[in-house]
């Protein structure tokens, strides 16, 4: 499922289901992302229900050492897992590696 579909209409109960129903969470870190309680409720889901997270570092709007900043005072489970650092000169490797990282978990 892809949550900006339908965030607005999700309740806390289906975020949650949802993320409980994947195999996998695809996280974009940024500050918009940190600020947002319905991110934060789908990373600790994730935490909870032992689903594997990739994180991918948004620099193009976020700088990385603000980015751990974040986690460490929030969401320090995030750092157990795999980063990407996104920049749009290299969007294309990000997504070769975000595809890799996919084909592994199927």
């Amino acid at each position: 499922f892809l949550d900006v579909d339908d965030l607005k209409k999700v309740s806390k109960e289906e975020l949650r289901a949802s993320v409980r129903r994947s195999s996998t969470l695809i996280a974009l870190l940024n500050s918009e992302t940190f600020a947002s309680t319905w991110c934060q409720l789908e990373w600790e889901t994730a935490r909870e229900d032992g689903i594997p997270v990739l994180c991918i570092a948004d620099l193009t709007v976020s700088k990385e050492d603000e980015l751990l900043s974040q986690i460490t005072e929030k969401t320090s489970h995030l750092l157990e897992y795999p980063w990407i650092e996104y920049l749009d000169s290299f969007r294309h490797l990000s997504k070769e590696k975000v595809a890799a990282w996919l084909q592994d978990r199927l």
